[in-house]
């Protein structure tokens, strides 16, 4: 997070990182009998988010598994963790924003709060901004961009130099499939758990509202 030799892409990653803007989790296992310890964890950090920084955000380690998985395996996990988190909210998807995936506006939703979702693991050896040394989830609240939603300039050149940095650091092109937020081709939770390359694994959304 820290090297100047080969800079983090997400500069307000790092900045949260530097500032210990970030909470973390600790999972001791990467079976499905796990979610209900990163439903607790991510309840706690809901409750509190807002007090502790702008670019805050829960980052979730899982145990690592005893011998490597495939990709598709995490995939799996992932989705499987998020429909767990969405059946056992103990609050109603808020009104503002849409319930299904294909919409160009819908994230996921947690306790009454829009999130954004992404998945780091071992698997991804080729995408470097995706791996990891056991599988990892970031929620970060949606609160924590609103200054730049509010300014599609400003979130474009947010992004702008973030994306580049991206191709650097993984050394590949941008996947053909991210976009901005509200754009018409654009769905977020393509951004969730990318594949090791930039081909398009899905299809549609695993995830069901």
């Amino acid at each position: 997070m820290l090297s100047n030799a080969a800079p983090f892409p997400c500069m307000f990653a790092v900045g949260a990182f530097r500032r210990g803007h970030l909470r973390y989790a600790f999972v001791d296992s990467t079976g499905d009998e796990a979610f209900s310890t990163v439903r607790e964890a991510l309840l706690e950090f809901m409750a509190v988010y807002r007090r502790i920084g702008r670019y805050t955000s829960l980052v979730t380690f899982f145990r690592p598994d005893r011998e490597a998985i495939a990709l598709c395996e995490h995939r799996r996990r992932f989705w499987n963790l998020l429909q767990f988190l969405h059946e056992h909210d103990p609050q109603p998807w808020p009104e503002r924003v849409p319930a299904t995936p294909d919409d160009p506006h819908w994230q996921f939703c947690f306790a009454g709060e829009d999130i954004f979702v992404v998945c780091n693991t071992p698997a991804h050896r080729r995408r470097r901004s995706r791996s990891s040394a056991c599988m990892t989830v970031f929620f970060q609240p949606m609160w924590t961009f609103a200054p730049l939603l509010e300014d599609p300039v400003q979130m474009l050149a947010a992004c702008r130099p973030i994306r580049s940095r991206v191709e650097t650091f993984d050394g590949m092109g941008r996947h053909p499939a991210l976009g901005m937020l509200g754009e018409p081709d654009n769905r977020e939770w393509r951004h969730y758990f990318m594949p090791d390359d930039n081909t398009d694994p899905y299809g549609e959304c695993p995830f069901r509202p």
